[in-house]
């Protein structure tokens, strides 16, 4: 019997370009689904009350200023295809997740601490998916 092969010899482990540690691979499919939840949430309601409901994609449209919001999904869908073809996600991914934060600080600037009473469950979960999407590509 051949010590080089015997059961008792380790077997260095090598991890190449082409066959990255398994913990990259779920790392990305996490940083894809909250991608993919922050960029959902610019289609849902960030300001709610009694008498009307606000998203992304309608405030967008009430200045020619609210164009800057498009950047939360395009950086969204950059992240996504990043994860996809193998390529590093951590510039992009660390952007889509800092939007939403962004967002609300030029909000409560502009809007001041009432905004926080206002915010719908839209907000808070694109606040949430982002802080989560910011830390996962630091990694």
């Amino acid at each position: 019997m051949d010590p080089a092969n015997s059961p008792e010899t380790p077997q260095p482990q090598s991890s190449s370009p082409q066959n990255p540690p398994a913990i990259s691979i779920g790392k990305t499919q996490a940083a894809n689904l909250c991608a993919v939840v922050v960029g959902v949430c610019f289609f849902l309601p960030w300001i709610q009350n009694i008498f009307l409901k606000l998203s992304g994609f309608e405030f967008q449209k009430l200045s020619d200023g609210g164009k800057v919001l498009w950047l939360m999904p395009i950086f969204c869908v950059i992240t996504l295809y990043a994860g996809f073809v193998g390529k590093s996600q951590k510039i992009a991914g660390q952007l889509a997740g800092a939007a939403p934060f962004a967002i609300l600080a030029y909000g409560l600037v502009n809007e001041g601490q009432k905004l926080i009473d206002v915010l719908a469950p839209g907000a808070w979960l694109g606040l949430v998916s982002g802080a989560a999407l910011f830390l996962l590509v630091r990694r």
